[in-house]
């Protein structure tokens, strides 16, 4: 039995000994309190713990390839997340993968074709901003024009570095997962991103 799960086992049979100790209500509904703040704690450490344990093989591979590039490469459990800014990825006001952010993805297509397992979802996001005037009528909204600028990444991992595409999904959260504050340049340049979800199996 772990520590957790032992500490778990002893709160769980806490509580209706508090009861029938104590007369006052008040002090049983604080110790009450005190207990589930105990268990949600313990639920915490147990999540946190499980996910440190359950980072896949492709993790620290990324992080290798991806050191002293401006690519973040973090995971929640077993799901790795691969951050690219937007604006190091394409062209201004275009749907151009730049050249300069080529050598990401062939880095990324490599670590897939090591671990034949793994599926990823690109999910762009947006600042908010509306979309840049050429492209206003075919993408008049944030998350259809972040949609967009994932189908681009999705088609270059197909057609340029063979990432078949039956291991791809594009999805778009446009401007409703902000990660910085839209008041600022700064926010709003963090806000603009890729994020690649790379996981075991296949994603919903």
């Amino acid at each position: 039995m772990t520590r957790p799960q032992a500490l778990a086992l002893l709160l769980v049979g806490a509580a209706p000994l508090m009861v029938a100790a104590s007369p006052d209500r008040d002090l049983v509904r604080q110790l009450d309190s005190e207990v589930i703040a105990l268990r949600q704690r313990i639920q915490l450490l147990e999540q946190h713990c499980g996910s440190e344990a359950a980072a896949p093989p492709i993790f620290p591979q990324l992080v290798q390839l991806y050191a002293g590039t401006p690519v973040v490469v973090d995971h929640v459990g077993a799901r790795v997340t691969v951050t690219l800014h937007a604006d190091d990825v394409f062209s201004k006001d275009a749907l151009t993968v730049r050249e300069e952010a080529q050598p990401w993805l062939d880095l990324l297509a490599t670590s897939l074709s090591v671990n034949p397992s793994a599926n990823v979802m690109i999910v762009g996001h947006s600042d908010g901003a509306p979309t840049p005037g050429p492209f206003k009528a075919l993408y008049p909204t944030p998350a259809a024009w972040t949609l967009a600028q994932v189908n681009a990444v999705g088609d270059q991992l197909v057609k340029r570095y063979a990432v078949p595409a039956a291991r791809i999904t594009l999805a778009s959260r446009g401007s409703s997962d902000p990660v910085g504050t839209s008041d600022t340049p700064e926010g709003r340049a963090l806000n603009r991103r890729v994020v690649l979800y790379i996981s075991e199996g296949k994603f919903p």
